[in-house]
């Protein structure tokens, strides 16, 4: 496939703080979400982390705030996002 037909990829890497103890069922959940790619558990101040990946920034940003922050026993989110066609790493 070709750079031109290649479909463009938005993505975020979502750092979730949950009520104690539902991390589990907070994961089983979220691999319902068709955009979620990947859900884990994590140590240190947030409880899990969760990989996305959407066609729009729009669209991303709706599933994160209508689906993924409305989830029961969510507390905070904090995301960091990523498109697959930024120059911002170059380098690299």
């Amino acid at each position: 496939m070709n750079q031109s037909n290649k479909k463009k990829i938005i993505g975020a890497y979502v750092l979730l703080n949950c009520k104690k103890g539902n991390e589990k069922k907070i994961t089983e959940l979220l691999k319902q979400i068709k955009e979620v790619k990947e859900a884990q558990c994590i140590d240190g101040p947030y409880n899990l982390i969760i990989k996305l990946e959407s066609e729009s920034k729009e669209k991303l940003h709706r599933v994160i705030t209508w689906k993924i922050r409305k989830l029961e026993d969510v507390k905070a989110t904090f995301t960091l996002r990523y498109d697959e066609e930024s120059d911002a790493c170059e380098d690299f």
